[in-house]
């Protein structure tokens, strides 16, 4: 893709929210985003909304510190999520046996010699569980407890997210060398930010969740963002990578959607345009992985990523895991989108599941 044009759409679509949001403005039902000076940015352009004029102002550069950021204040908002997360993230929650800081922040523990990690995508998938058991509880003090809990975790975030709106990790995987950032992470973090939004009004969750979005909007290896170009024919689609280039695991299935389940959100609860497009597009979002679904198909199991994009070879195969979590995530896909396309590729992925129990050997589970 011409990086004049991508440029040049993306400044469109920020001017566009641009006047959306003044229209808004006018009608005085985003005042609480006025008083935190929220920003929407695309490819370089800010946007800053002050006293009902638009002022560009160039994008602050990448910066190893975090931002520092207040906690939440809380806010009466006229909306709260009151639905528990898809199901297919309970792969992903930690138990009441988490290792936790001083502060009650999750960390992960991994083998020596990382040892214990602050890790953001575990952060942001701990704060969605205590979100959603505090939802369902019934004694006063575990929901009071859990609310806590959500809350220290989003905390966390806001005091850790840079204001390019990524959130690194400080320890090296693989062969990536820290820092590096996931567009998984990103989007689970809007999600449990979200979350902290619709039940204190706090605008620095609302500035969090949006400076988060503008990643997909920026190039993985050359404007510290999210998306990569992948060739497919004469084609080219916009996939939002889980690692780095270095990491050596392309196009990662399962952290691909689990980043746009965050966009989603974004553009349904807070009629973000920028997070729709991300979504919508014909070269990204839902349109790029119904292009490239197919290729991750081994024929009686699944492919965790794709390796050489240019030539779609396929990379190792999944564990069972990993293939019913995409199972999970293929189904949810279509419960949002409505689209009979993702349902087909589930059944497909669950014939293979259920061929490989009746034979009593799948792929090992582990890893």
């Amino acid at each position: 893709m011409n990086p004049h044009s991508r440029q040049t759409r993306s400044s469109d679509r920020s001017a566009a929210i641009a006047r959306r949001v003044l229209q808004r403005l006018v009608a005085g039902s985003l005042a609480v985003v006025i008083a935190a000076g929220c920003a929407s940015a695309a490819h370089g352009v800010a946007t800053t909304y002050v006293s009902g004029l638009i002022s560009s102002a160039a994008t602050p550069s990448p910066s190893a510190t975090p931002s520092p950021l207040p906690t939440l204040r809380p806010t009466p908002t006229p909306w709260a999520i009151t639905q528990p997360m898809p199901a297919y993230f309970r792969n992903w929650m930690p138990d009441d046996s988490a290792f936790k800081d001083a502060n009650g922040v999750v960390l992960k523990r991994y083998a020596a010699p990382l040892g214990k990690q602050y890790t953001p995508t575990q952060i942001a998938q701990a704060a969605l569980e205590y979100y959603d058991r505090w939802l369902i509880d019934k004694d006063p003090k575990l929901a009071a407890s859990d609310k806590a809990a959500f809350l220290i975790q989003i905390d966390w975030l806001l005091k850790n997210q840079l204001r390019d709106g990524r959130w690194l990790f400080n320890f090296k995987w693989g062969h990536m060398k820290p820092p590096w950032w996931s567009a998984m992470t990103e989007g689970v973090a809007m999600s449990a930010l979200l979350r902290a939004y619709s039940i204190t009004g706090d605008p620095y969750c609302l500035s969090a969740i949006t400076k988060a979005r503008t990643t997909f909007e920026r190039d993985r290896d050359h404007d510290h963002g999210v998306a990569t170009p992948v060739p497919v024919g004469s084609k080219t689609y916009i996939v939002y990578e889980e690692y780095l280039g270095s990491y050596g695991a392309p196009n990662v299935l399962n952290g691909w959607i689990f980043s746009m389940v965050g966009l989603y959100e974004a553009a349904t609860y807070l009629h973000d345009d920028v997070a729709m497009a991300d979504l919508t597009a014909p070269d990204r979002g839902f349109a790029a992985l119904k292009v490239l679904l197919p290729y991750y198909d081994a024929g009686t199991w699944t492919h965790y990523y794709i390796t050489t994009p240019g030539t779609l070879q396929r990379g190792r195969l999944q564990t069972v895991l990993y293939h019913k979590l995409v199972i999970g995530q293929l189904m949810y896909l279509t419960k949002i989108t409505g689209d009979p396309f993702f349902t087909k590729w589930a059944t497909k992925f669950q014939g293979y599941l259920n061929a490989c129990n009746a034979a009593g050997h799948c792929p090992p589970s582990g890893g």
